[in-house]
């Protein structure tokens, strides 16, 4: 019965490819339920025009004329009802046709070329948009079904049906969980869960290498994430205390700043020696005022004093030990 309703739900959702080239329309279907004849992609992306606005986006505004043609081709089609199938394709496909189908997406928007993150972000976009929109509606108990599937575990089981290892497929839907763009914030509903929070922390090594390579807003909205899993995340949140953004230092050392005395200088004290001394300002001014944050300068400088040189690093921890810093 699943799979049924599965494949009833992606004939629905392509319905409107029928009115203008109904051979398409099967093909396409083919392709979204097993994978056949992949090189309808290729024509849905170039063999324009096409009317592919409802199948981009189900509640699209457009003429009554083109609602009609799809109705016409698709008999009880309706706008309401693609979007229900949508959610059912969400709620029961198994990972392989969600993939297939975040990737037709992609090529109906002429947008072939796509990497896997943006095939991932259209597909969770998707699942965002449609259940925040019908969330207390009647006939939407399928709503928290659907939420509760769309774990990043789920999304990594998609994306490895793109052909990336296990690592590899992990790092892209931690890009698309923490990464700051045009549409993260709607995406927030599959973001601020347990699950994700659980995900964030067992793959702690390869969030490390994806956090490390955002551009400022992603990393700020990291930190925004670690929040909710401080002491979890403590080490890489002291490593963006000293990043070359000047505004992801001053949020990641004020985040750092909400853990007892004995973790902050435990998390900090390891850069001391070995982080730029251009971004150390403001991490070592803080540690003046922590419980133990004194000991740990004067052990930094300590280790200098044995044999290393580094005059601005060393000038900037005695400046710290003798007030010269505040705080």
């Amino acid at each position: 019965m699943r799979e049924r309703d599965t494949s009833d739900a992606v004939r629905d959702c392509l319905a409107p490819l029928r009115p203008v080239h109904a051979e398409l329309y099967d093909r396409a279907v083919g392709y979204v339920l097993d994978g056949a004849a992949p090189h309808v992609l290729h024509l849905l992306a170039n063999q324009q025009p096409l009317d592919v606005t409802l199948v981009v986006r189900p509640d699209a505004v457009v003429t009554a004329e083109r609602l009609d043609a799809v109705a016409a081709a698709h008999p009880g089609w309706t706008q309401d009802g693609a979007q229900a199938a949508r959610r059912t394709v969400y709620r029961t496909a198994p990972p392989a046709v969600l993939a297939r189908f975040g990737r037709l997406l992609t090529s109906v928007s002429q947008d072939d070329g796509a990497d896997v993150a943006e095939r991932l972000v259209r597909l969770v976009d998707d699942v965002s948009r449609l259940t925040a929109g019908a969330r207390g509606r009647r006939g939407s108990e399928d709503v928290e079904e659907t939420l509760a599937r769309w774990t990043p575990e789920l999304m990594s089981e998609v994306v490895r049906e793109y052909g990336l290892p296990d690592d590899a497929a992990v790092a892209v839907v931690l890009q698309v969980l923490v990464r700051r763009d045009r549409t993260s914030d709607q995406r927030r509903c599959l973001v601020l869960t347990p699950a994700a929070d659980a995900f964030l922390v067992r793959h702690a090594g390869i969030l490390a290498r994806v956090v490390t390579a955002l551009d400022a807003a992603g990393k700020r909205s990291f930190l925004d994430l670690a929040a909710r899993n401080l002491e979890a995340h403590a080490g890489l949140v002291s490593a963006l205390a000293v990043d070359k953004a000047p505004e992801v230092r001053t949020s990641a050392t004020d985040l750092i700043a909400r853990l007892a005395d004995g973790a902050q200088v435990r998390a900090l004290a390891p850069h001391l020696t070995v982080a730029d001394p251009d971004r150390l300002g403001a991490v070592v001014a803080h540690l003046t005022a922590v419980d133990g944050g004194v000991a740990a300068l004067g052990d930094a400088l300590a280790g200098l004093a044995s044999g290393r040189l580094d005059d601005e690093r060393e000038q900037l921890l005695r400046r710290a030990l003798d007030g010269e810093l505040n705080p």
